[in-house]
């Protein structure tokens, strides 16, 4: 599974987050709670995809990795300030690095998304050659994501290292 490169200018995004385990099923649940809202985010100035934003934290006090995961949607570069004033109750804005990113597709459901990472965490950043940056990993849900069909497609991006 090889990547394609892309570069993305900094954004923001607005929407639920919470504390998790990796691959954790509670972040289905939080998606279900977005999108169970729309009319909360219905008159912010979105670019038309929604992400996941996931930035791993320290491990917790048994040891286990957690992930603060963010289901949102990505705001226009223009939408002007959004402070937690403004936003909808119960959401959060988080900015997100510009930079390089390998960009991963995932066909299917969501159902397959651990072998998807599997193949990401378990082969390919393991290779010599990748150069990871600290900075958040991105699920992109444009209008190729269709929930629950075999013909889904989206977008994680991981952020890579500045060339040298």
């Amino acid at each position: 599974m090889m990547p394609k490169e892309v570069v993305l200018a900094p954004s923001r995004v607005v929407g639920l987050v919470g504390v998790y385990e990796p691959g954790s099923e509670a972040i289905a649940k939080l998606w279900e709670r977005f999108n169970a809202e729309p009319q909360a985010y219905a008159g912010l100035p979105g670019t038309g995809r929604f992400l996941g934003v996931c930035v791993e934290l320290e491990p917790g006090d048994d040891g286990a990795m957690r992930i603060e995961y963010l289901a949102g949607v990505e705001l226009q570069p223009d939408a002007g300030e959004y402070t937690s004033g403004n936003l909808p109750a119960g959401y959060v804005m988080r900015e997100v690095e510009g930079g390089r990113y390998a960009a991963f597709e995932h066909h299917g459901s969501i159902e397959g998304l651990a072998a998807t990472m599997g193949k990401i965490w378990g082969e390919w950043a393991r290779r010599p050659e990748v150069k990871l940056r600290s900075a958040a990993c991105l699920e992109v849900y444009d209008e190729r994501f269709i929930e629950g069909s075999d013909e889904s497609v989206f977008e994680i991006l991981v952020p890579l290292a500045d060339a040298p």
